[in-house]
């Protein structure tokens, strides 16, 4: 989501703030906190604006952490996003994150789009990590937000094989 402000903007994705400018560029790697007060006759929230965590080097995860996702796990779910017209444009997942050693350390939510374009096809993922130590938001391949012992990996990639 674009925040359009009188001389600044706040990009956001999910909790996370991805940008900031003006007075709120203290806010990029921060969290944005939405309290829905109202729905009707017009949306209402309270915003709450939190500067990014001081990260702890000390909590760093050894270069190269590999998290696994099963998707053949019995709380595994994965169900197709339709259009209008009932053609499968995307797909809404759920799957158990495990550490090297097979033991559950979290859970990932995700959303994943194909659009296709005279181009090629255009793909947009969003995933959310809630993991025992921390989290992780993640557009497409790039970490946009983290917390906990992973807070040293935003800014950078989450590829995926």
């Amino acid at each position: 989501r674009l925040f359009f402000l009188p001389g600044r903007e706040l990009t956001v994705c999910n909790e996370a703030i991805v940008q900031g400018t003006g007075v709120y560029k203290r806010y990029t790697g921060g969290s944005f906190r939405e309290n829905v007060t109202h729905l009707h006759p017009k949306y209402v929230a309270e915003i709450t604006l939190q500067e990014k965590e001081p990260y702890d080097s000390h909590l760093e995860n050894p270069p190269g952490v590999i998290l696994f996702f099963n998707p053949n796990s019995t709380e595994a779910m994965e169900k197709p996003i339709l259009n209008g017209s009932g053609a499968t444009i995307g797909l809404r997942l759920q799957h158990p994150i495990e550490n090297q050693d097979g033991a559950r350390v979290g859970t990932m939510l995700a959303y994943a789009f194909v659009f296709p374009n005279p181009a090629g096809q255009t793909r947009n993922g969003n995933r959310q990590l809630f993991m025992k130590d921390g989290g992780m938001t993640i557009f497409n391949d790039h970490i946009v937000h983290a917390t906990g012992i992973y807070a040293g990996y935003a800014g950078g990639r989450a590829p995926t094989s």
